[in-house]
């Protein structure tokens, strides 16, 4: 795509969406802040920074926890382990170790950008910080464990269905749970193949 039919496209669905946003014309860069309710972080500082080449743009979010000073080992130990169970987007340690949040949308070629993509790009990182940010800060105070938070973040990732409970008849557990992201479909269809070889 070409980089000022993206700005365009963000410009619009910013307006649309009644955001009070700050553009860097030069850096290609929108700034604006997501209020969060019921977290550590009351604030959430977002930037989205739209490739000069057009091929991809990025939202980045910033909690509001300030730089961690204590245990930084174990955040980053707490992030890694968030990042393998997430499917999209990476929580990382800035240079001044402040944690942040970062998505990026690939429009090479002749990518199109939608509305809907916007809004899936746009509020997936509010939604990823109040799910996460409590723990993070939690650890980084030491207040907790990075076991504790794992186990309390994932703890039904890895549990089998009780014996006598419902389930769907012929529903395998490889199964996607839904149609809607591909590329989990394909990843469970090729599980599913390989469990039933052996």
């Amino acid at each position: 795509m070409v980089a000022k039919d993206i700005v365009e496209a963000i410009d619009n669905f910013l307006k649309k969406e009644d955001f009070r946003y700050e553009y860097d014309e030069e850096r290609l860069r929108f700034d604006f802040v997501f209020g969060l309710d019921e977290t550590v972080a009351k604030s959430l500082s977002c930037n989205i920074v739209v490739d000069k080449d057009g091929d991809d743009c990025s939202i980045t979010g910033y909690p509001s926890i300030g730089g961690i000073k204590r245990n930084i080992t174990d955040v980053k130990l707490l992030l890694f382990e968030i990042n393998c169970h997430m499917g999209r987007g990476t929580w990382q340690l800035d240079s001044d170790n402040e944690v942040r949040y970062t998505l990026t949308m690939p429009l090479e070629g002749d990518a199109t950008i939608t509305e809907e993509m916007l809004d899936c790009f746009v509020y997936i990182v509010p939604g990823a910080v109040k799910e996460y940010v409590d723990s993070i800060a939690a650890v980084s105070m030491g207040c907790s464990t990075v076991e504790d938070e794992v186990a309390k973040l994932f703890k039904n990732d890895d549990e089998e269905p009780e014996a006598g409970t419902d389930v769907d008849e012929g529903v395998s557990k490889t199964e996607p749970k839904t149609a809607e992201d591909p590329i989990e479909s394909i990843l469970f269809m090729v599980q599913n193949e390989h469990d039933q070889k052996n």
